[in-house]
């Protein structure tokens, strides 16, 4: 159980992201039966996530930990550290395995959360904000 990581195309082999950095991925997450529910690909907006924040799914963050930069790999997550039970209704059966294609693209130094001027974020709801792998 938990997050199974085969190698679709290598990285360096050396650059690997580290708690409190921003990694930013294309992905692309599929159930079992190879139905897509997600994909920042479709977006053609790359995704960005704080390695251990919790701010994604447990078996995304935790592969993810193990890729290199600029490697794409496949990640297999069981139940238990993806959604669970619960699912995410309406979209991702309860007990469901999830299979995951990411692309590490980059691993950005952690940076104090300092506001800085410029346009706000998207508001929740929004689409630019939206993404299964959260856990809103």
């Amino acid at each position: 159980m938990g997050v199974e990581i085969e190698t679709i195309s290598p990285g360096d082999g050396r650059t690997f992201p580290k708690k409190g950095q921003t990694c930013v991925v294309h992905y692309t997450g599929m159930l079992q039966n190879g139905k897509k529910f997600d994909s920042s690909r479709d977006r053609n907006k790359p995704f960005r996530f704080k390695i251990g924040r919790q701010e994604v799914i447990k078996g995304f963050e935790d592969g993810t930990a193990q890729m290199s930069l600029g490697q794409r790999a496949k990640l297999t997550c069981t139940p238990d550290v993806a959604y669970g039970a619960t699912g995410h209704p309406g979209v991702i059966p309860a007990n469901a395995t999830l299979i995951f294609d990411v692309e590490l693209l980059r691993s950005c130094r952690s940076q104090p959360d300092v506001h800085k001027p410029g346009p706000s974020p998207p508001a929740a709801g929004d689409p630019a904000s939206s993404s299964l792998l959260t856990w809103n």
